[in-house]
């Protein structure tokens, strides 16, 4: 079965190049532009992953996270967040998986996706 990763990223270009490349390696994506569509879409399907961005219109990528460790049925789903540098102490303080610094290239978003998918995997 594949594995299955949404993507809530509001600028479409980063968005779709995330999409292309995951969905080349054999990963099922979904995609959301906005906080409250992708909490919409994980409400509705089960996802293995997601890769966050914290700024996005409506509510933000933090209140994205809250509303997921909140969530005794989404909690154990692991999060990617991906933005700037100074962000990634406070990211993973307040509950992500791990750290994407942007700019980020493919490789970089592909081994870390590979790696917290492994290490939830085995654990």
């Amino acid at each position: 079965m594949r594995k299955r990763i949404l993507i809530i990223e509001d600028d479409p270009e980063v968005r779709r190049l995330m999409s292309l490349n995951l969905a080349a390696r054999g990963y099922e994506v979904r995609e959301a532009g906005s906080g409250e569509r992708g909490l919409e879409i994980l409400r509705q399907i089960p996802v293995d992953l997601v890769l966050l961005n914290l700024t996005l219109p409506g509510i933000s990528g933090w209140e994205v996270l809250r509303e997921l460790r909140g969530d005794p049925s989404l909690k154990h789903i692991p999060v990617i967040i991906s933005s700037l540098r100074e962000e990634e102490g406070r990211a993973l303080r307040e509950g992500a998986s791990a750290f994407l610094p942007k700019p980020f290239d493919i490789r970089a978003l592909i081994a870390k996706v590979e790696e917290v998918l492994k290490g939830v995997r085995e654990g």
